[in-house]
């Protein structure tokens, strides 16, 4: 009773933990060790695919992602729901892939440049040539496409006006791409840079920050007004008012 509810608050022992996986069982009617896969597909499978899953050996995304097509498409029933699950299960793998890759990338450094190479200045210009839209990474112009540009500005907008800087997944754009599109608007910044700057820093937790100091970014609004694209021109015409 009292002493196990005790016991929960101990982080020394297994029991948060263990009380959070019974909670989690009692609820969706399911075996306790599906918590993370659910918590990672909830949105797309119900009670009846992670009951086909978890009879086949599946309690991972791990598990998911090495089962052959045809296995999958026999757990899983519905076009619609599977084409969703492949989406989802390449969503985080590209996660995963850009994660490694910037870890990676830092570890080629010293430790201390690792964490402290930033750009001393950044600048959202937006001018628009050659089908692309202008930044200036410490005074160099790099043309992003268009995609690439709304996300790097809208990590900068966020990282310059809000106190911690993240924005979730969802706020940088709707549906289940985000980790595709930054990974690609990363490579169109460092490929065009002599820099080794770590672009974007993510808490694993579907959260994205650009890893800037806010007081090296500079916006230019006027540009931003006449900007295409709604969410991006809204962004300067808010300053505005």
């Amino acid at each position: 009773g009292l002493d196990v509810l005790a016991a929960t608050t101990n982080h020394h022992t297994s029991l948060p933990d263990d009380l959070s996986r019974y909670v989690f069982s009692l609820r969706a009617g399911m075996p306790a060790g599906l918590e993370r896969l659910h918590a990672r597909l909830g949105r797309i499978l119900n009670r009846s695919d992670f009951l086909a899953l978890h009879h086949a050996g599946v309690e991972s995304i791990t598990d998911l992602q090495g089962l052959p097509e045809t296995q999958l498409a026999r757990l899983i029933k519905g076009e619609h729901k599977l084409k969703s699950l492949r989406e989802k299960l390449q969503l985080i793998s590209q996660e995963s892939t850009m994660q490694t890759q910037t870890t990676s990338s830092q570890s080629c450094l010293p430790a201390a440049m690792a964490m402290s190479v930033r750009p001393e200045l950044i600048e959202i210009d937006g001018t628009f040539e050659r089908e692309r839209y202008l930044v200036k990474i410490n005074g160099f112009p790099i043309r992003l496409t268009g995609k690439s540009f709304k996300y790097f500005t809208k990590l900068a907008w966020s990282r310059l006006n809000r106190d911690s800087g993240w924005m979730y997944k969802e706020d940088i754009e709707a549906g289940f791409n985000q980790a595709r599109y930054l990974y690609r608007m990363k490579k169109e910044i460092v490929s065009a840079l002599n820099l080794a700057w770590a672009v974007i820093e993510n808490n694993r937790l579907g959260y994205y920050r650009l890893n800037a100091d806010p007081g090296a970014i500079r916006v230019n609004l006027d540009n931003l007004r006449v900007h295409p694209d709604h969410e991006v021109s809204s962004l300067a015409n808010r300053s505005a008012n």
